[in-house]
């Protein structure tokens, strides 16, 4: 646990693995509480080793295979074909994966850091989620604060797919279903990648052995 008072706080996670939820659930908290705290968000890794006193960040753990399966799934739309990605599907799943491991290995036990793992995002509570990234990273919350809720979350969303015209691809958001058929393909030529073991070493070291995981 950090012993810095922090006010601002970045949710700085490799893409697709739940960053801008993660974000803009925070940033809805922040709101309904009134609180004088500043959310931003980035995927950028040479952040994680940017220390500001006042700054804290969070970052989410998601398996690799999940991870560059969404992330290659992102870059199927309107302006580039099944066809066009497929091409050079072997090409993007190494480079994707490089880039994964790179993320991945600037992750580590910094008191300015809380580290959540993809899962445990989805399957708990957003509240307590926040409540302990607040903790963690000495950010004051009120003692008895204004709850979130699932309304709040996906109002938040509906909000921002008008912001952006209805396009989905403006946004981090899942896609249709008619690319599930792809997925299978894609999880198969990353199974057998030269960087997939490796990406699958680092991940769980990273998620089992960092002693500031929240969970």
């Amino acid at each position: 646990m950090s012993l810095e008072k922090r006010n601002r706080l970045c949710v700085n996670s490799f893409p697709r693995t739940g960053n801008t939820y993660l974000q803009q659930s925070i940033e809805l908290f922040i709101k309904k509480n009134n609180l004088n705290h500043i959310s931003f968000n980035s995927h950028t890794h040479d952040h994680l080793l940017l220390l500001n006193n006042n700054v804290g960040q969070v970052t989410v753990l998601r398996n690799p295979m999940d991870t560059i399966t969404s992330l290659i799934l992102m870059f199927i739309n309107p302006n580039n074909s099944v066809d066009e990605i497929f091409k050079e599907l072997d090409y993007l799943i190494d480079e994707e994966l490089k880039l994964y491991m790179l993320f991945l290995s600037n992750i580590n036990d910094y008191d300015y850091l809380a580290v959540l793992k993809f899962d445990d995002l989805i399957n708990s509570n957003i509240n307590d989620i926040i409540y302990k990234i607040f903790n963690y990273l000495n950010i004051d919350i009120n003692t008895e604060p204004i709850l979130i809720t699932e309304n709040d979350i996906n109002q938040n969303i509906n909000n921002n797919i008008k912001k952006h015209n209805g396009n989905l691809y403006a946004l981090n958001y899942p896609k249709d279903k008619n690319l599930i058929p792809e997925r299978g393909l894609i999880m198969q030529k990353i199974k057998v990648s030269r960087y997939f073991n490796d990406a699958i070493k680092i991940y769980n070291n990273k998620s089992t052995n960092l002693n500031n995981l929240l969970f």
